[in-house]
């Protein structure tokens, strides 16, 4: 599975990082949790900061599930 979040029409952001909706992104979460290949797929200007607290969160709402 390949994992973005969107900001308006614009999509490949880190999630959780870039359209601050901690809210609409929890609906994948189960996806996310049952797919066995996980693939972060962001646009180059998501800098390393950036994709590494969207890691951070997602590892934790996956975990707190």
């Amino acid at each position: 599975m390949h994992i973005h979040d969107t900001v308006g029409l614009s999509n490949h952001w880190c999630p959780y990082v870039h359209s601050e909706d901690i809210e609409s992104f929890e609906r994948f979460l189960p996806a996310i949790a049952a797919a066995p290949l996980k693939v972060f797929e962001l646009k180059p200007n998501c800098s390393p900061e950036d994709i590494k607290t969207s890691v951070q969160m997602l590892r934790t709402r996956l975990s707190a599930r």
